[in-house]
């Protein structure tokens, strides 16, 4: 996981977000609630202003319930991922 963050940084620049929430960083595994509910607590925001990127249906189709935008792609989908985020950010 830790490749992919650091792969991801370098085409992204994670830190140009005001936050970015890893779930292996926060201990915790989704689909279970408890990781989507830390976020939406600790954001304070609208769910259609969250994104989750996920490789797993399963995960995104628990994201789309709570209203968050969603881009299901993998590691090598680094394209898709510009290209949702660009789209989620009106860029």
């Amino acid at each position: 996981m830790l490749i992919d963050k650091e792969r991801i940084d370098k085409h992204m620049g994670l830190s140009d977000f005001d936050y970015v929430f890893l779930s292996f960083e926060m201990g915790l595994r989704k689909p279970d609630d408890k990781v989507y509910s830390f976020v939406e607590e600790t954001l304070k925001t609208k769910p259609e202003n969250i994104m989750l990127i996920d490789d797993t249906k399963e995960n995104i189709e628990s994201a789309k319930k709570r209203g968050w935008k969603t881009c299901l792609a993998t590691s090598n989908d680094l394209n898709l991922i510009k290209e949702s985020v660009n789209k989620f950010l009106n860029l």
